[in-house]
């Protein structure tokens, strides 16, 4: 039987149905890719500042959390307009 090659990459899905999160990740595990799951673009930011603490810069850093802020404001925002 031939070796199967396994690329063991990390994938980052996004979206705000727990159902598709679930099948994407389903049909990539199937294979081979380790994946990672979020809700919405808040999440994503979230996981990818903690996968990346000690990999960035202070620009970096300060980029990612600007981001992030601006995202919790205009979440407060739309909030306050419902």
């Amino acid at each position: 039987m031939p070796e199967v090659e396994t690329h063991n990459k990390k994938i980052l899905v996004v979206d705000d149905s727990l159902t598709i999160r679930m099948q994407v990740k389903e049909l990539l595990e199937e294979n081979d890719y380790r994946v990672i799951l979020a809700k919405d673009g808040e999440d994503c930011l979230e996981i990818l500042k903690d996968k990346t603490v000690g990999n960035l810069d202070d620009t970096e850093d300060k980029l990612l959390d600007d981001i992030l802020y601006n995202l919790r404001l205009k979440y407060i925002q739309h909030a306050k307009a419902e």
